[in-house]
């Protein structure tokens, strides 16, 4: 079992989508379960939020690359002091038929995989219902959904792939894992590396929940699974490992020091000793309480 979405319910979220995209979602259910999507209500109204917002309700797939040379400016100011700085480093200027493409490769180019002096930025902008960008964005989607959308790009902005680019992005980013603990601000960056947009999403979340919430089905499980609360808390788990670690290296190097059973010489001061042992202690403990509030999360979310 798990939550089933419906034409109508998908209609009344996406009230503009072609109908194509509405089928294949409809459609590929499968792929969303196979992704852990549509286990709980609020993994996919999570991630039902972020594609609205990615996507301006599902009406575009492909990052409108637009921009008149003064938006160019006041969207990436870090790169471009002027107008006539933008001219400068683009080496093209508003009109020309590869303004937007030369634009694009100096905006992205040398970084999210794109290679530097290539037209790697202009091919890998962002497309699909999660907007993949850049050339290992569409390599990292490509690994599991079995489509060269690294070869033909635009294959990542056709209908029929959306499911399938959707439930590759929620795995590839480990999206899920934030939704379970109620961490949509996490969600946010871990998708789009920042929080552009926040209120927004915060806004289609609330409208849509309440559409989700209304969708039939289950979770498949009556509790959350120990793999899906090891996933939510495995920063925490890590952190409790290494605090209890660094206390009992500071008490066995303390005990050295007492029996005379150590080498002297290469045992640490009891001041760092101590400090060790009270640090390691204080991470363990908040890390063990930060674990009881996730699992508690995860199990209130698994519905």
């Amino acid at each position: 079992m798990t939550i089933q979405l419906t034409r109508e319910g998908l209609r009344e979220i996406f009230p503009k989508a072609p109908e194509a995209i509405i089928n294949a979602y409809l459609d590929e259910q499968d792929v969303l379960t196979a992704s852990g999507v549509n286990h709980t209500r609020q993994r996919l109204a999570y991630t039902l939020a972020q594609v609205d917002h990615e996507t301006k309700g599902l009406t575009m797939l492909t990052e409108s690359i637009a921009y008149s040379p003064e938006r160019a400016v006041q969207v990436w100011p870090s790169r471009f002091k002027s107008v006539s700085d933008l001219y400068t480093k683009i080496g093209s200027r508003a009109g020309d038929l590869d303004f937007r493409r030369k634009l694009m490769n100096s905006v992205y180019g040398g970084r999210m995989g794109n290679r530097p002096g290539t037209n790697d930025g202009f091919d890998f902008i962002g497309r699909g219902p999660m907007m993949v960008t850049g050339r290992s964005g569409y390599q990292a989607v490509e690994s599991r959904i079995g489509t060269a959308i690294t070869r033909t790009p635009v294959l990542a902005a056709s209908a029929a792939l959306a499911p399938d680019i959707t439930a590759a992005v929620v795995a590839w980013k480990g999206l899920n894992a934030k939704a379970d603990v109620g961490d949509f601000t996490g969600h946010t960056k871990l998708l789009n590396g920042g929080t552009i947009g926040l209120a927004d999403r915060k806004a289609r979340l609330a409208r849509i929940a309440a559409v989700v919430a209304r969708m039939p089905g289950a979770s498949p499980t009556a509790k959350p699974p120990q793999d899906v609360i090891d996933t939510a808390t495995g920063k925490e788990r890590a952190a409790r490992t290494g605090g209890a670690a660094a206390a009992a290296g500071g008490t066995l190097n303390e005990a050295g020091k007492a029996t005379g059973t150590a080498d002297q010489a290469v045992l640490a001061p009891s001041v760092a000793a101590w400090t060790f042992i009270g640090v390691g202690v204080a991470i363990a403990i908040i890390a063990a309480v930060l674990i009881v509030r996730k699992r508690r999360a995860v199990e209130a979310n698994w519905i």
